[in-house]
């Protein structure tokens, strides 16, 4: 067993404990894996990784209390604030071009929490106002929505880009009289992309920088 109790690649892995096997000199039988990250906790078991070709689809990796807040901000930025904890499961496979993939993902709250999504030059919504933009309608609500079910599901494609479908039940009390309804929402982000600037900005080491730029050239 390989134990960690601090390692910094961007982000702070705490409490890494990796148990493993060899099979050959570039394949592992990966017993058990699990880390923490930004106080969520990541795990993944029984699982290949082939080093020579940075396998390791077919891995599901379980997630326990990512913060909702820093999941939204992904997508929407520093405009989005969020209470609550996400937990599940993200499915790697690998595509025949060689691509991993997230599919079949599925994320889900714990308990009640809320949402307040205030993009700069917005107003706080009058009460009974009713825009004939949907998408004005949504963030109404979500200037101070109160949620009590949550969940998203995450997959990807050979572009690296993730599509996220969230879906939340509550309300917002001081619009529509505290109306009820069901979110629907489809979130787009670049994972390469994303990674590629976190590489810059998060202090991740030369090495590692210099291959994730490469990757997609």
């Amino acid at each position: 067993m390989l134990r960690v109790g601090r390692a910094l690649i961007g982000k702070e892995l705490k409490n890494s404990q990796l148990l493993y096997s060899t099979k050959n000199k570039s394949l592992f039988l990966i017993e058990s894996y699990s880390s923490t990250v930004d106080d969520a906790k990541l795990t993944a078991s029984h699982f290949d990784l082939d080093i020579s070709s940075k396998d390791f689809s077919g891995t599901r990796i379980e997630i326990q209390n990512y913060k909702l807040s820093e999941f939204l901000a992904l997508a929407l930025g520093g405009a989005v604030h969020a209470k609550g904890d996400l937990s599940g499961s993200l499915q790697v496979n690998k595509l025949d071009t060689g691509v991993l993939i997230l599919s079949g993902g599925v994320l889900k709250t714990n308990s009640k929490g809320w949402i307040k999504y205030r993009p700069p030059g917005n107003e706080p919504p009058r009460p009974t106002d009713i825009p004939n933009n949907p998408r004005k309608i949504l963030e109404n609500y979500l200037w101070d929505f109160e949620y009590e079910t949550l969940s998203a599901t995450i997959q990807s494609d050979s572009q690296y880009n993730a599509l996220i479908h969230l879906q939340a039940f509550g309300r917002n009390k001081g619009y529509l009289d505290g109306k009820p309804l069901k979110l629907s929402i489809n979130l787009e982000m670049n994972l390469l992309k994303l990674l590629k600037s976190y590489a810059i900005t998060k202090g991740f080491p030369d090495r590692l920088k210099e291959r994730i730029m490469k990757v997609g050239r």
